[in-house]
């Protein structure tokens, strides 16, 4: 048996050398990583659909609205805490440097001071406006987002060292914990501040026991990047326009339209939005190549890889359009308004094939480009949504969104190709 075991393995690993010659591809490193992250994906996808799934049934749609909402703030309220630190440790320790690693996230939790300061102003000024509600929530926000935030950089460092499997299991098993405690409190309650509470507080735990697995179980070497935390601060900074923006539909939304809005428009963009986070498996699994490619060599193997995934995602694209109106009977039949927009959001999976020259920018720590790409597309998308979501609403956030997807493909492809790192 161990004989036909070993046998197989040997024909498997010479076919995937086979095929090699038409992908351009290391198969057999895409199989090994490829096979924990897919499967890492997948389940969280499926654990995270579940999820919304309860959400939309058991609560009523306000209150549904209103828990994305705050959620919507995360990013924001992160900012302060070095944001881009996970990127930049992902590089240095996929180059050999993991000393800083440590150091990195007392660093960050020491900045997300800030990031409870930023969050106890929006609670206050909830609090002054009599919503006491939004007050605590935001509180609850400023004082979880430091360590939650700092704690999921073990995923970044399992990342840099290609550690995919254990990578994938950590997420997998973050995932369900922190799933179930809010799938049962949601059976148990439909307060927006005790949601919030399990949330952060299962997602904070968790991340924390696996950060500490990690360190016990790959130890980290002494050799330090002394540039780490100030690539940390590049990244950030270029993505402080991008991050205010991603959440400034769902903002925009509440303000002029209310939670019930937020909520149909947060379904709508659900199912759409896991198979963007399912394509972005390959580029984690490219991360750590590119980051070892030569500049030089990267526009010969980057655009065929580019094709490969488009031909992907364009059927994944044209079979949601077939089934989303069945989805949404079966599992959100309070939302079928949602629907329609849906199918147009979907439009959005074509585009990420792309994304693949971002992930090579940041791999090969290219900020000028990333300063450029990050701070364009996202103030071309603050523009859009400020003037179409007031006057068109839901279809005039997911207009928005099109139109930053498309404008920002426009500018990797035109940095990759005309420009070059000075």
């Amino acid at each position: 048996m161990k004989q036909l075991i070993e046998k197989s393995k040997d024909k498997t690993y010479k076919f995937l050398r086979w095929t090699e010659k038409w992908t351009k591809t290391d198969m057999v490193y895409l199989a090994k990583g490829g096979f924990w992250l897919t499967s890492s994906q997948m389940i969280t996808s499926i654990l995270g659909l579940i999820l919304t799934i309860i959400l939309a049934n058991k609560l009523p749609k306000e209150v549904y609205g209103t828990y994305k909402y705050v959620l919507s703030f995360l990013g924001i309220i992160a900012l302060p805490s070095i944001s881009g630190m996970g990127s930049a440790i992902a590089q240095s320790v996929a180059k050999g440097k993991e000393g800083s690693f440590i150091p990195a996230i007392k660093t960050k939790i020491k900045w997300g001071t800030l990031s409870t300061v930023l969050s106890f102003i929006f609670a206050i000024y909830y609090y002054t406006n009599d919503n006491y509600i939004l007050a605590s929530s935001f509180a609850l926000l400023g004082i979880f987002t430091p360590f939650m935030e700092s704690f999921g950089l073990y995923s970044n460092f399992l990342h840099g060292k290609k550690m995919f499997g254990n990578m994938s299991r950590y997420d997998v098993y973050s995932y369900l914990i922190s799933v179930s405690i809010v799938g049962i409190t949601t059976f148990f309650s439909n307060s927006v501040l005790i949601l919030l509470m399990s949330y952060f507080g299962s997602w904070t735990l968790v991340r924390f026991i696996f950060l500490q697995i990690t360190i016990k179980k790959f130890q980290p070497n002494k050799e330090k990047d002394e540039k780490m935390v100030n690539y940390g601060w590049h990244l950030s900074g270029m993505r402080v326009v991008d991050t205010i923006s991603s959440s400034l539909d769902k903002i925009l939304l509440w303000h002029f339209l209310g939670p019930i809005q937020v909520a149909t428009y947060s379904l709508a963009i659900s199912i759409p939005t896991h198979l963007i986070d399912f394509t972005k498996i390959f580029n984690r699994l490219a991360f750590p190549k590119l980051a070892e490619q030569e500049e030089s060599s990267l526009k010969k193997i980057l655009f065929p890889k580019i094709l490969k995934l488009f031909l992907i995602t364009l059927v994944s694209f044209i079979l949601y359009i077939l089934i989303a109106p069945l989805l949404y009977k079966i599992f959100f039949p309070q939302y079928k308004e949602a629907i329609f927009y849906s199918q147009i959001f979907g439009i959005a999976i074509l585009t990420q094939p792309l994304t693949l020259i971002a992930t090579s920018f940041t791999a090969q720590a290219k900020t000028k480009k990333l300063y450029w790409v990050n701070t364009l597309s996202p103030i071309f998308y603050i523009i859009l949504c400020l003037l179409l979501i007031p006057t068109l609403g839901i279809i005039g956030a997911i207009m928005a969104f099109l139109g930053l997807k498309i404008f920002k493909s426009v500018l990797l492809i035109y940095f990759f190709v005309k420009t070059s790192e000075k």
